[in-house]
Parts: structure tokens; sequence; C-alpha cells
């Protein structure tokens, strides 16, 4: 089983190591409080009990955090742990520079509230700097470096110190993500990063306003212009320029889609990256009716999960239930996480905010999911029941009393409405 947390860090603002961003940042693995602490962040938090703890579980393939772990994009459970180089090599480095913004997107619109309730809404650079330094001096390199969070980086003036002190530290491929309404500076291209993706949704003011509130597609133009110039006039190959367009309802027309591919020839942009929505308004089009004219494209179909067949999870179930009968209890314990995953993936098709997303931690509605028929949520839930009973047993069975008990637990504290 593979966990992005065994080799991973995510960094927030406030000096919080939560699991990675998806549903698992609700746990918290520490918390960095000052200079001392964060000289001894290599010993205290990467090679400490927490962090460790979600190594011991993968190598057991069993799930850290149950309950949570089921809802989480990033972990594979059919994937080798990988912790050969676990003293060699940082596998990334997540850091949010700022948890301010300077935009109000739909997808990150419950966080207004808390920026303003939140005392440290920028890292520090001292913090960072020593942060660095403990993992240098354990003789760390970083693979992948990404630098975003729920706040705009380039609000933290010292965004570009940052990066500069990381690739001469640790190396890595850095890839800052940004909304592209900051002007443009020489050290964006002369700060050592590898990539750059600006968050540009629509090939209109008025299109790109519908999600990205308080933004301007001018500001990103002349950004993109301004970086290619100036990557010209010093003879700099890098930073990478990725034009990232989230694909809604509202702008994935055939016409919208290749004319957006046509600006980004205009404007000198080396790849893009087309990633679908969750929410309510998700483009019907699939990956493959992309009209595609880019020669260098992603397209990451995020929502593909959840819009599996209800009658595949009722396969899935009965394929769970024949390895039960057979004793093979890994296997279906591996195949019964997928299916909560599964189901995870259809429930949260059609979810508006991340803030609702968390909630289904604590609390199943499908108020919160506008893509669900009644008698859909209901069958959903009831694979979801279905599945954590069986995980019980599974554990159980396996030896692994304290996993059922974990389970136990959260199923007593989950609150699942029916209607």
């Amino acid at each position: 089983m593979k966990c992005v947390m065994t080799r991973g860090i995510y960094l927030r603002a406030n000096g919080n190591l939560p699991c990675y961003c998806g549903n698992g940042c609700v746990k918290t693995l520490g918390k960095i409080v000052n200079e001392k602490e964060a000289n001894n962040f290599a010993k205290l938090h990467y090679f400490g009990n927490n962090f460790q703890y979600i190594r011991d579980c993968m190598e057991k393939e069993i799930v850290p955090f149950p309950g949570i772990c089921e809802q989480c994009v990033y972990l594979e459970v059919d994937s080798p742990t990988e912790s050969e180089k676990l003293h060699q090599e940082i596998d990334w480095l997540h850091w949010e520079p700022s948890y301010l913004c300077n935009l109000d997107c739909q997808w990150c619109s419950g966080e207004k509230q808390r920026r303003k309730e939140q005392r440290n809404t920028v890292l520090q650079f001292e913090i960072f700097q020593a942060i660095i330094d403990s993992l240098s001096q354990n003789n760390l390199k970083l693979n992948k470096g990404n630098v975003c969070g729920q706040g705009e980086p380039t609000l933290n003036k010292n965004v570009w110190k940052m990066i500069q002190y990381v690739k001469q530290k640790l190396k890595g491929d850095i890839l800052i993500s940004t909304n592209g309404n900051t002007p443009f500076l020489p050290e964006i291209v002369t700060c050592g990063l590898d990539k750059i993706k600006i968050a540009i949704d629509g090939i209109t003011q008025e299109k790109y306003n519908e999600y990205r509130k308080n933004g301007s597609l001018d500001k990103i133009l002349k950004l993109t212009k301004q970086i290619v110039e100036y990557k010209k006039e010093i003879g700099s190959k890098s930073p990478i320029i990725i034009w990232q367009y989230i694909i809604f309802n509202y702008n994935s027309s055939k016409e919208e889609l290749l004319e957006f591919q046509n600006m980004a020839f205009d404007y000198g942009v080396d790849m893009i990256r087309v990633v679908y929505t969750k929410a309510s308004n998700y483009s019907k089009q699939r990956a493959n009716d992309f009209p595609v004219i880019f020669p260098n494209i992603l397209i990451e179909e995020y929502n593909r999960k959840g819009r599996i067949p209800i009658d595949e999870l009722y396969e899935r179930q009965s394929i769970i239930e024949q390895l039960m009968t057979k004793n093979e209890l890994k296997r279906s314990s591996i195949d019964t996480l997928k299916l909560l995953n599964i189901c995870y993936n259809k429930l949260f098709l059609g979810v508006e905010t991340y803030n609702e997303q968390l909630e289904f931690t604590k609390k199943i509605s499908r108020v919160k999911t506008g893509s669900l028929s009644k008698n859909d949520y209901i069958e959903i839930v009831n694979f979801m029941n279905s599945a954590y009973q069986n995980l019980i047993n599974i554990y159980f069975e396996m030896g692994f009393g304290d996993q059922a008990d974990k389970y136990q637990t959260y199923l007593n504290q989950l609150t699942i409405e029916m209607d």
C-alpha cells in the first residue's frame, strides 16, 4: 500500500503539518511553533512518530486514519510502499507561502471567514529557512517541490527567495501554482523556478470571472507575455509556463476549447493542463472527446470515479463477498477500500466547496451532493455501511483488532443522513 505521506511534507502558512491536501488535511501531524523547533524539523517531524506511524501502516497494508483515508485521491492501495529512499530523498515538499488570497473562487469560498480569524497568514522566511536547513543537514535531497495552498503564494513577498533557497539546499523540480493576478518580477525567472502553473479558466473575462471572482484575465495574459519575453531576453528555458484550465459546463464547448489552445500558442505557453471539476456545474464532456490541437497537453479527469455506474458497485461488492468466503482477507480488505473510495467520489461529485467536502469526514448528506437522486444516494450509503462493517469483520479476523476498533469508533461518530 502506498501513501504520498510516506516521503512527503505539506507545510501550511501557519506552521501546521497536515496530511496531504485532500480530505486528509483534517489530520494534523505536527506544528512548527518557532525557529528552535524548525531547526529540529527532520528529527521531530519528518522522522518523528506521526510520520513514521503512516509508514508503518503502509507496511502493514492498513490505512493510518480509518474513515478519512478512504476519501483520499492519493492513496494507492495496490501499489508497494516506497521507503527505500527515506533517508536519501524527500519525494515531494508542498509548502503554502500565503493563506491570503486576492480572489474569491467558488471552491475556496468557505475560507474567507477563516482568513479573517487566522493570525499566521504568511509563512515566515526564517521558519522556512530553518526547516530546509534541517532537511539538508540530514543529507536529504528533494525530488519535487510544489508551491501553493489555500491562498495565493505570490502574496508572500519572500516566495521567490524561498524557491531559490530550496534549489540551493535540496535541489528538486519546483512548481508554483498561481492565479496569475500578480505583477511580473524578474525573480520569477531568475530564482531557479522550474515550472509556473497559471490558472486561466475562460477565454473571455466574462467566462473567466464565473469561477475566478475578482480576477482579471488581462493580468494573466500580461504576466504570461512578460515571463516569455524576459526568458528570451536572458536566454532562459525556465520556468516552463503551464496554463491550467478547469472544465465547467459553461466553458467547455468545442469552439472555446480550441480557441483556448490557440491563445496558448499565441502567448508562448509551453504546456496546458486541463482539470475536470467535482462542482455541480461540472462538464459532461468526457476526456476522450476533448479536441486536442496543442502539442503538450495533460488532461486530469479527477471526477472519473464519480461516474462509475452503481451496477458496477454491485459487481465489486459481489467479488468482495466471494473473497471473504474464500478467506482471502487481505485482498478483500484492499477491494473494500477501493469500493469505499468510489462511493466517496460519487458523493463528492456535485459538492460546491472544499469545506463541504471536508464535512463528509463527520457527516454524510445528500444535501451537499447535487448530482445524486435520492434513490442513488441511499444505495451508495448502503454500500458504504456494508463496506465499513466488512472492514471491521475482516480486520478482526486478520488479527488487527486495533484497526477494527478504530473503524467502529469512526462509524459511531459519523452521522449519515438517509434522506
